[in-house]
């Protein structure tokens, strides 16, 4: 048996070298159990499970970001696939893909237009109202009918054809030729063309007129369904007012912004007393234009109701004061109206 010393004792080697001797260990018996040096308090073995228990494992993080870059390719192709089949097949435009996926929402129509009251009410009020010319139009947008009363020929546009100029320079701001904020008079055409069509300026008009040209003005027209339009005695008809009007609304004549523009121009104008002024329904929105002058007093609108539009156009001219007048536009649009 080893005695419990631990010094280190010299060792004289074979070549006569004094060499340390190591620090004695426990023996091992054969059976795997410490042999017991005197004096010592036997030790357990140390078991490879007990090591593993009281060892911290650090485990390497993995890298994901390959992973995320697989995942982000893989739904890119999955989004693109349906496109790139769908384009090949023959005769189909891109545009016609697109198309498909846009919710289009239309213009939906006005409370029922009751056509037969309208028919056997009308004209007997236009044939009632001696000494005046009366030319009324109206068309449902929900089914493109379009009726027309009383003289279907041209009056005297008055101010109502300042749309057709409003409509031509806006087109030409579109076309890049002109612009909103160029000065025209002392002032940038902007507010001139608000001040023509809302406060019917007739300066603002005359340079708005000569910006576009008077010869473009004349071949525009027919174009937005002003057919009877006549730059030189400044000439229109009720029916051929609201269709251009029906047009302007659906977006056939301007982009979404300039409709959307002139339109705001056409509400809350100097005169509201007309159409606007009638007995329409609660919420009701008007975008009007009037005309006065001489013997001729007009209104030619856009109404909403519950955001369903009709258009409704109507012209006199004759006899009569303002007053008379202003309450014939309102009894015909009660009349056309439906409540």
């Amino acid at each position: 048996m080893l005695t419990a010393k631990s010094e280190s004792r010299g060792v004289r080697s074979m070549d006569g070298l004094r060499r340390s001797r190591p620090l004695l260990q426990p023996a091992q018996s054969l059976a795997g159990r410490p042999i017991t040096l005197a004096g010592t308090p036997p030790q357990e073995p140390i078991e490879p499970a007990a090591v593993l228990a009281t060892t911290n494992i650090v485990v390497p993080r993995r890298n994901l970001k390959p992973y995320i870059l697989t995942a982000a390719f893989s739904a890119a192709v999955l989004s693109v696939t349906p496109i790139y089949n769908y384009l090949q097949q023959p005769n189909v435009a891109f545009d016609q893909l697109v198309v498909k996926t846009i919710n289009i929402v239309h213009p939906q129509p006005i409370v029922t237009v009751e056509w037969a009251k309208i028919d056997s009410s009308l004209p007997a009020l236009i044939n009632s109202s001696s000494g005046l010319k009366i030319g009324v139009s109206v068309i449902d947008l929900s089914t493109g009918k379009q009726s027309s009363y009383g003289e279907t020929g041209a009056f005297t546009g008055a101010s109502t054809t300042k749309v057709v100029t409003a409509i031509a320079f806006l087109q030409m701001v579109e076309q890049g030729k002109v612009s909103l904020s160029e000065k025209l008079g002392s002032s940038p055409a902007d507010y001139q063309l608000r001040q023509m069509i809302q406060r019917s300026n007739n300066d603002s008009w005359a340079l708005l007129n000569a910006r576009v040209g008077t010869a473009s003005l004349q071949k525009l027209a027919p174009s937005y369904g002003a057919n009877s339009y006549k730059y030189i005695g400044n000439k229109i008809s009720a029916a051929d007012d609201a269709t251009m009007l029906a047009r302007l609304y659906q977006g056939k004549l301007l982009n979404a912004d300039h409709t959307q523009l002139l339109l705001s121009y056409m509400q809350n104008t100097n005169n509201e007393q007309l159409i606007a002024g009638s007995d329409l329904p609660s919420g009701a929105t008007v975008y009007h234009k009037y005309g006065q002058l001489d013997e001729n007093l007009h209104d030619t609108s856009i109404i909403k109701i519950d955001g369903r539009p009709l258009i409704l156009s109507i012209y006199t001219a004759g006899s009569g004061d303002y007053t008379t007048r202003t309450n014939l536009i309102h009894q015909i649009t009660d009349l056309v109206i439906a409540k």
